[in-house]
């Protein structure tokens, strides 16, 4: 699924790739001295029963990057998302992972290999989350202008996505570049400090996937009077001019939904902000209904009718 995320998601995860692939890479995109053709560069399209895919290379500072956009069977202009891997996803996600926002939602999604995983090279990844999101957003910052050279995607109407550490990520990306990107989808993340959330992580027993007992209102106190610490996104929010929307889960045991949604509606409130807000009752930290504090599989809440609402207001 498109929204999982992982346990392990706020560790990030630094592959190797094959030392074949590399020295491809590196004949193909330049060496030697030699400029290597433009990018972005795409492959042939494939045709299957549901949707099409596109191979798509783009360049990313250090990196090059290597992804596949899903699109659907009908001709465009359709609008389109380009997922930010945060560190939940190391290598790009598969048609099954994206197949609901292509079929229900009706855009395009672009997902790729994280830096030095997969097919994609560049160096990966800082310990810091300030560089860490920093590097991230400038990566998917890159594959929202490859979607603007897809021939049946609407350039005017390309966003980006993030879940859990991604919704950190995804506000930075978007005011980098607000004539690219048009905006913002986020879910289970991205509201509080990322000193807040890993504090709330042992008191709720997300950490070793235990319920601890507190309350929720107990924890949340807690996390007020500790105050922001490490990454604190409250900047890139205010500064967030494009249309977003937000989900969480009401049962989050690993981002701290009730402190986000007041954070979120505070700033929504101050500056005016065109964002949606919306919790799913019953919905765990990876959005499955009813799901365990751990689990990662299962029925998913029913992510796609707000989602679905939402593009149709924004983009009718």
């Amino acid at each position: 699924m498109l929204f999982a995320t992982s346990k392990q998601a706020r560790h990030p995860n630094v592959g190797v790739v094959p030392i074949i692939i590399h020295i491809m890479l590196i004949a193909l995109f330049g060496g030697c001295g030699e400029s290597g053709p433009t990018l972005p560069e795409f492959g042939e399209e494939r045709t299957f029963s549901d949707h099409r895919e596109i191979d798509v290379r783009f360049e990313s500072g250090d990196a090059v990057l290597a992804g596949t956009v899903h699109l659907p069977l009908t001709g465009g202009p359709h609008p389109a998302v380009a997922v930010n891997p945060g560190s939940s996803w190391t290598v790009r996600a598969t048609w099954s992972d994206v197949q609901p926002f292509v079929s229900q939602i009706g855009t395009g999604v672009l997902t790729y290999d994280k830096r030095r995983n997969g097919q994609s090279t560049g160096t990966c990844c800082s310990s810091d989350p300030n560089e860490l999101f920093s590097m991230l957003a400038d990566d998917v910052v890159a594959a929202a202008q490859a979607l603007r050279a897809v021939g049946d995607i609407d350039p005017s109407r390309i966003g980006v996505i993030g879940s859990s550490q991604g919704g950190w990520i995804v506000p930075i990306s978007a005011n980098r570049a607000p004539e690219v990107i048009s905006f913002s989808v986020v879910t289970v993340g991205g509201a509080v400090s990322t000193g807040q959330e890993n504090l709330y992580d042992p008191l709720t027993g997300y950490d070793i996937c235990q319920p601890t007992g507190s309350t929720i209102n107990e924890i949340i106190d807690q996390l007020k009077a500790a105050g922001p610490s490490g990454f604190d996104p409250r900047a890139s929010l205010e500064a967030l001019a494009q249309p977003a929307i937000w989900i969480f889960g009401e049962n989050d045991l690993s981002h701290p939904t009730a402190l986000a949604v007041e954070i979120l509606e505070e700033i929504r409130g101050v500056f005016q902000k065109d964002w949606t807000i919306v919790v799913l009752p019953n919905a765990n930290h990876d959005l499955i209904e009813n799901g365990t504090i751990c689990q990662t599989e299962g029925p998913l809440a029913d992510v796609f009718t707000p989602l679905r609402d939402w593009f149709a207001k924004e983009f009718p």
